[in-house]
């Protein structure tokens, strides 16, 4: 499955080829006549959805930007916009529906875009941008808004949204592989810290401390300012890149994989209760002097 999902992003798998897959589908289903037409209708559909272990993911109407989508559903989300159109524009992209109308884009300096963080965190797992209270702590240093920074420092700490994928657990769809911002050793310009999304796994080769982030197919959105289309599918190759050049950097500044954890902290936390008033307590019957 995840290889056809790269393989349809690509290009090279078609709509005829699917047109094709489709009719012979519907031939061993006992289709006939005008229903043997190659189109994945809804009768095609349910006769293919029964062949599935698990349901075919479904989109989930528009949320409160604070609460995630599932992880099939964000890769779902970040497959449909692969190659069609956008800007790449750092410190653009989030997460707001509007009239419809749901896509990354934000207007900056006469531009309209998105960045990495925008597109694969925020607008994939439709999630606001600007997080009042995110990540707030001695340790940060980005708050109160999502970006490479702030989501792994919460995956370390906190853990309101993100958690560190461990070193005994296997990449999966939908996870997130990022470096920070940060200032190398003897340079006075930042590095740009960058995100994107696991698409892919069947060329892991997986042990236990894996690291091999070329292995991974990923959906990114990656500059320079003004690249269009800013959105396209590759592999995990800049992340291996990024840790070998600055392998001598602190291990802080090296690539993690994240994974979206369940929602805790102030925006799922239920409002404090009064706690009810204890009943009077009652005076102690006087025993009955005997006589």
């Amino acid at each position: 499955m995840d290889f056809n999902k790269a393989e349809l992003a690509a290009g090279r798998l078609t709509a005829a080829h699917i047109t094709v897959l489709v009719r012979e589908f519907q031939k061993a289903k006992g289709f006939s006549g005008s229903a043997l037409d190659g189109k994945a209708g809804s009768d095609t559909r349910t006769e293919i959805e029964k062949l599935f272990d698990t349901p075919a993911p479904v989109s989930s109407p528009p949320t409160d930007g604070r609460t995630p989508c599932a992880a099939d559903e964000a890769l779902q989300r970040a497959l449909s916009i692969v190659d069609q159109g956008g800007m790449y524009v750092y410190g653009t992209g989030d997460y707001k529906p509007k009239n419809g109308v749901d896509l990354p884009w934000t207007p900056k300096d006469k531009k309209t875009g998105s960045d990495c963080a925008g597109f694969a965190i925020c607008w994939a797992y439709k999630l606001k941008r600007h997080r009042p209270g995110f990540n707030k702590g001695s340790w940060a240093t980005v708050a109160d808004d999502i970006n490479c920074n702030s989501a792994i420092e919460d995956a370390q700490h906190k853990k309101e949204l993100f958690r560190l994928v461990g070193s005994d657990e296997k990449p999966e769809l939908g996870d997130l592989v990022v470096w920070p911002t940060f200032t190398p050793k003897g340079a006075t310009k930042e590095h740009i810290g960058h995100v994107g999304m696991v698409m892919g796994t069947d060329r892991v080769n997986w042990s236990p401390g894996w690291r091999a982030w070329g292995e991974l197919d990923i959906v990114d959105c990656h500059g320079p300012t003004g690249r269009e289309p800013g959105i396209l599918t590759g592999t995990g190759a800049k992340w291996a890149a990024h840790d070998k050049k600055y392998k001598d950097e602190p291990a802080k500044n090296q690539c993690v994989l994240l994974r979206l954890n369940a929602v805790r902290g102030p925006s799922r936390s239920p409002k404090p209760t009064k706690a009810p008033p204890k009943p009077p307590a009652k005076k102690p019957k006087k025993s009955k002097k005997s006589r």
